[in-house]
């Protein structure tokens, strides 16, 4: 491999098909990158050191040494190189495994040269950005702020592995019928709880978009146990609605939008509220819904609210407690249900406990219910 140094980035591909890895190399070479072949994937470990490739394609059915183990040994190596895994027959597993492990795309077969090189300039254009904030780092903090990154990646992809998720029933409130289910992810280690330490160590290494599509990716595999008719709430991040593969119609977790409600937390950052409105109506024709907190308080939260138009809104059980008693909260209830009617949406009462809550809410005008309560 030469090391031009008008390279467009330095590529590692790996195929046991000497006429594919042929046509991927020619394709990558001419469109100016520097590329190192590899016939398998015991021959591409050889390869392997940290900061050797700017991103790496591997084909996922390789005898020996798969796509899927050497994915696991890159990232013994370096956690933030971007790996691009290519398949032909695309499993659910599989891809569950991918992202796991901190694929960055998931390429089906066939797909035409030009494909692949944009494939592979989006991954060189990432790992250039990332040494970047790297570099950022260690000028403004030094060494020891970029090794304390380190540590927290290394504790991110340890604690995404463990990651499970509990299903709860909701009910419509006036019938007791089954509406659906809560999807409830949380982290083996009691110490890594998913929303205030997950998410937040997500955020601090820029892998937000990793960790929710391993959600949704586990959470897909759970749809197919249940009936067409039941619907499942599943808790995305606001940054989840500027991913790409949220809207593509052929993706794992999109295959079910019809019955899925995404729960959207977190703020949209302003420079994001001028997209958004195209996200969500890309997302909305695959037939996904929406749900969100009924008591955003933000200015951008509350744009976009208005963008996301939800058919469900959220009262968490921390804002109904005392709802049988306390006038005020009664009064921040009916106002959200008096809203959710003018918009055409439900209200979801979650994490109750106590019988006289539950009637509370039932009484001011509450739809689903959600909590201990509701089994």
């Amino acid at each position: 491999m030469s090391n031009e140094s008008s390279s467009r980035g330095r590529v590692l591909i790996v195929d046991d098909e000497a006429m594919l890895l042929r046509v991927y190399t020619r394709a990558l070479t001419q469109a100016g990158f520097t590329v190192q072949g590899a016939e398998d994937g015991q021959v591409a470990t050889n390869y392997l050191s940290p900061g050797a490739f700017d991103a790496i394609v591997s084909d996922i059915a390789m005898p020996g040494i798969d796509g899927l183990e050497l994915l696991r040994r890159v990232r013994a190596q370096d956690s933030n190189v971007p790996v691009v895994l290519i398949t032909g027959a695309p499993q659910l597993k599989t891809a569950i495994d991918a992202v796991e492990f901190g694929a960055l795309h998931y390429l089906m077969k066939p797909f035409g040269p030009q494909q692949l090189v944009d494939v592979v300039a989006d991954a060189v254009r990432l790992r250039r950005l990332e040494s970047k904030k790297r570099e950022a780092l260690e000028q403004v903090g030094g060494a020891g702020q970029a090794a304390d990154r380190e540590e927290l990646e290394s504790a991110f992809w340890k604690t995404l592995s463990s990651i499970e998720v509990a299903y709860e029933p909701v009910r419509v409130a006036s019938s007791g019928e089954l509406f659906g289910y809560v999807a409830a992810p949380h982290a083996n280690d009691p110490k890594q709880s998913y929303r205030d330490t997950l998410i937040g160590t997500a955020q601090q290494v820029d892998r937000l978009r990793t960790l929710g599509r391993t959600v949704r990716n586990r959470i897909a595999f759970f749809l197919r146990t249940l009936p067409a008719t039941v619907a499942t709430m599943v808790p995305i991040h606001a940054h989840d609605l500027q991913d790409g593969s949220l809207a593509v119609a052929d993706n794992l977790f999109a295959k079910h939008a019809s019955r899925l409600v995404l729960e959207v937390a977190g703020g949209v950052p302003h420079d994001a509220l001028a997209s958004l409105h195209g996200r969500v109506a890309s997302i909305r024709k695959l037939g996904f819904r929406f749900a969100a907190d009924g008591l955003m308080a933000t200015p951008s939260s509350l744009v976009a609210f208005a963008i996301i138009r939800p058919e469900i809104l959220r009262i968490d059980f921390a804002r109904l407690r005392g709802v049988a008693r306390d006038l005020g909260v009664q009064a921040v209830v009916r106002g959200l249900v008096q809203l959710a009617t003018a918009i055409g949406a439900q209200v979801l009462a979650e994490g109750l406990e106590e019988e006289v809550e539950r009637e509370s809410v039932i009484q001011l005008g509450c739809q689903l219910l959600h909590g201990p309560l509701v089994r």
